[in-house]
């Protein structure tokens, strides 16, 4: 272990000494961009704002200082050298885009110094504009964040994950981040042992001169993602005297705890934390799904605790906000623990109420043990249980839940709304007899009528519209009749936490837009359904089912006793052909993996389906993602079909007019791609 020592060291103590004892991290950099309007569905994600809208990110670093941070982490973690590249940009303009991010966080640190230095006589401004020594930290993502395809979550990087590659793909980018003067490096979301190896090597052999800070990311509090010992790879990290901090990001709150203890075994150097708000990102929709995720005043009622156990660099990532931020501020600055109920003054700027005289057992403890306790509220008591359950629920304490819904009836303040709460908590997470049994106990109280039928998993589930057939983040897909045909119908469901005129309105501009490019697409001779009908109150579409294989099922046969190199030579055909009018007639696809694509029983025919994320486009790169993203599911998981991809082109080539400018876009990303596939280094 490490004994800290070193002018690193002294400099990160000076820095936590003048923070007094703790220092705030900043929030989610690419969500809080997200909600301020910026549109991130890019392989680049935040990194495109470098050249789309600086001036946004230097706003939001401001935002973020004005309600008590004092670390900034650049707008770097997935701005890549090679990304860039792909992009179309120079060698030169790669770096700038580089170096302008160190500059927009020193550019938002000098314009708030100044405004502290100016002084103010009204007290909010005294509260925003406090004169703080502020920390410029370049973030380093990692390889993963940049292939964009998930590898960040679970450190699988295949033939590329070798020490060389990794040193050579990282090298340059670092150099640059370094040179543009921030005051610390950090290694955000690391999910794996090579890639901390590599960082280490790095560092050591560039002489950089700067000190790292090192975060590394979770799914079970107990690993890394990839499943490699987070003890042991914090252990690696401590292990260099350029690093002066190690912890975790990117990590859901319920783990926090118990990993900084962890790593407090293995280090005496200051412990980092700013974990995600618990939700899932789905990267290849690049959107956020409903989770088990908790709220900004959860979150902020842990940041003692977190302190306690040893973290003193703490701040939030994904899905934070300056709310958050400004809630861990007041809890650090105000020297205990606050409740989630007292953690909602603390968000809004407020000071903390009083405690409660008996206090309500945390969630970790038995709630059997609480019955006799006392409880002082000052909200109508049904909404309080029922908002504590609601948050039980939603993270995963549902047999806690269920105690607290005893303690409920105890007091008779059971209603209609938290059965439904709860019949359907139990139903999702497949407790479908527990679920039978708390809807017999609402009619025995005259809540409910009639009947529920609950099915397990391996039944087919029969709803108004139909069985279903699949259900993903932006909706469900039923298989039913229409006119006494067989068909599929695709519901857009709303989304619970949008204002509901809102979601209305969004449900619906996607639902007309997915049908406009699915008719579009017909018209220019692409195989796709036939659609039926659009119904704008229901948010449903219905079109022809279509009887056959996927892409995808008929190449995972490939080689084995499933198709043949001929039956593989036409498939790549048809989809070159389609794809090449599809883009020709200006529209892109947006999810093109080989999941959507069918080939018809009887006729071989290839149909393209789900054209949720389609849109218009004439530019050449928006059509080159496109293929992209089919290029990576081709090599995720086809990867015994050997050159299918080229065959795809070659058709590809034929069908389109304009495939010059789409594949010359294509092919600026070739070099890399080539050693991603040989694992060769750069």
């Amino acid at each position: 272990m490490s004994q800290g020592g070193g002018e690193y060291a002294d400099a990160m103590a000076e820095f936590l000494r003048e923070s007094g004892g703790a220092a705030v991290i900043d929030g989610g950099l690419a969500t809080e961009l997200e909600a301020n309007g910026a549109d991130l569905k890019d392989a680049l994600w935040s990194a495109r704002c470098l050249f789309t809208c600086p001036d946004l990110i230097r706003k939001v670093h401001l935002d973020y200082l004005e309600v008590g941070a004092s670390v900034l982490i650049t707008g770097s973690y997935q701005a890549t050298i090679q990304g860039f590249l792909s992009k179309g940009f120079s060698q030169e303009e790669s770096e700038t885009f580089l170096r302008r991010s160190v500059e927009l966080a020193r550019e938002a640190r000098a314009i708030y110094l100044e405004k502290c230095s100016n002084g103010s006589d009204d007290a909010k401004d005294r509260t925003k504009y406090r004169k703080r020594p502020i920390l410029i930290a370049a973030s380093v993502g990692s390889y993963g964040a940049y292939l964009a395809d998930g590898s960040e979550y679970s450190g699988d990087y295949g033939h590329a994950g070798n020490l060389e590659f990794l040193k050579n793909f990282h090298r340059r980018r670092l150099q640059v981040l370094a040179e543009a003067g921030p005051d610390v490096i950090v290694f955000e979301t690391i999910p794996n042992k090579i890639e901390t190896q590599a960082y280490i090597n790095l560092l050591e052999e560039c002489k950089l001169r700067i000190p790292a800070w090192f975060g590394f990311t979770s799914k079970d509090g107990i690993n890394v993602v990839s499943g490699d010992s987070l003890i042991e790879c914090a252990s690696i990290a401590d292990s260099c005297k350029e690093v002066s901090a190690v912890g975790i990001n990117c990590t859901p709150p319920r783990f926090i705890h118990e990993l900084v203890l962890s790593v407090r075994k293995v280090t005496n150097k200051p412990i980092l934390i700013y974990p995600n708000s618990g939700e899932s990102y789905d990267p290849i929709r690049k959107e956020w799904v409903e989770c088990s995720g908790i709220s900004h005043e959860d979150f902020v009622s842990y940041v003692r605790k977190w302190h306690e156990a040893g973290a003193s660099l703490i701040g939030g990532c994904c899905r934070t906000s300056p709310d958050t931020i400004r809630g861990i501020w007041k809890a650090l600055r105000g020297g205990s623990s606050p409740s989630a109920a007292a953690a909602s003054s603390l968000l809004s700027g407020e000071d903390p109420p009083p405690p409660p005289p008996r206090r309500i057992p945390y969630r970790n403890e038995p709630l059997r043990t609480a019955t006799s306790t006392t409880i002082t509220i000052r909200v109508s008591p049904a909404k309080f249980f029922h908002g504590l359950i609601g948050v039980l629920c939603g993270t995963e304490k549902v047999d806690h839940a269920l105690d607290m819904f005893k303690l409920m009836k105890t007091c008779q303040l059971v209603d209609t709304h938290t059965y439904d709460l709860l019949i359907e908590k139990l139903c999702r997470n497949g407790r479908f007899e527990d679920g039978k049994e708390m809807w017999d106990d609402a009619k025995k109280n005259v809540l409910v009528e009639g009947d529920i039928k609950l099915m397990d998993s391996t039944q087919e589930q029969q709803h108004d519209f139909g069985v279903l057939l699949k259900q993903g983040a932006e909706g469900r897909v039923f298989v039913s009749t229409f006119v006494r045909r067989k068909c599929v119908i695709k519901e857009r469901f709303s989304k619970k936490y949008r204002h509901p005129l809102l979601d209305s309105k969004l449900t619906l501009k996607r639902l007309n837009a997915e049908a406009r490019c699915m008719t579009k697409a017909r018209k220019l001779g692409v195989p796709t359904p036939v659609l039926y009908a659009v119904d704008p109150l229901l948010h449903t579409l219905t079109f022809e089912y279509v009887d056959g294989l996927s892409v995808k099922d008929i190449l995972l046969g490939f080689g084995s006793n499933g198709i043949n190199e001929e039956q593989l030579n036409d498939i790549a055909t048809q989809i070159g052909n389609a794809v090449g009018k599809l883009h020709d007639g200006g529209l892109v696809h947006g999810d093109l993996t080989t999941s959507n694509m069918i080939i018809k029983n009887g006729t071989n025919q290839l149909v393209l389906i789900d054209f949720g994320l389609s849109f218009t486009s004439t530019i050449p790169e928006d059509k080159a993602v496109d293929l992209y993203v089919l290029e990576r599911a081709l090599i995720s998981m086809h990867s015994s079909c050997g050159d299918v991809i080229e065959k795809i082109l070659a058709a590809y080539r034929k069908a389109s007019k304009q495939w010059c400018a789409t594949t010359n876009k294509l092919a600026q990303d070739a070099v890399i791609r080539s050693m991603i596939l040989n694992g060769s280094g750069m």
